[in-house]
């Protein structure tokens, strides 16, 4: 049947009632299809397409669940892997490798010579360390020699290949790299 329900809150409900839920002689649910909730100043707050509307009917409401109803249709959260994660422990030569880096650009007192063979000891222990190229080219940037700064341009240029790094490396370093588009 055709309902139009008119609050004095200024809430209008109105559509097609489908079914009423009572317990103990009392309306507790009023389910409505194609149902338009407008309020006083005609906001739409429920409309035809979002589906059946229920309203709960009563007095006082006593108790709120604070979620969806049918938790294994409408999941809020992902369930947790069943599967441990592999991790993997750092490796603490690499990282002094950078603290030493750091410390060295920092330290303007530090010789160019100290910071060189820093520097060439670090590229020559890890060759596939993008990175490190990277910080090789920012803490050197005045103080390496030229040929140290050029051999790490050229050996990133070589582990770093995607467009999309390669940009990133064209804005980060753009002395050195053209920022590709």
């Amino acid at each position: 049947a055709a309902v139009t329900l008119h609050f004095l809150s200024g809430i209008t409900v109105c559509g097609r009632l489908q079914a009423i839920v009572r317990q103990g002689q009392r309306n507790l649910l009023l389910s409505f299809a194609e149902c338009t909730v407008t309020a006083l100043d005609g906001r739409v707050l429920f409309a035809p397409e979002w589906g059946r509307y229920d309203m709960a009917v009563g007095g006082r409401i006593r108790s709120v669940f604070g979620g969806v109803a049918d938790r294994e249709r409408y999941r809020l959260y992902k369930p947790l892997p069943r599967t441990a994660t592999h991790r993997q422990d750092a490796d603490e030569a690499l990282m002094r490798a950078y603290q030493q880096l750091a410390a060295g650009a920092a330290d303007v007192s530090a010789s160019a010579q100290a910071l060189n063979e820093l520097a060439t000891r670090v590229l020559d222990a890890y060759p596939d360390e993008w990175l490190l190229r990277c910080e090789v080219l920012r803490a050197g940037a005045g103080r390496l020699a030229a040929p140290l700064m050029r051999r790490a341009q050229r050996e990133l240029e070589g582990l770093v290949t995607a467009p999309l790094h390669r940009r990133a490396l064209g804005l980060a370093h753009p002395e050195y790299f053209a920022a590709a588009e």
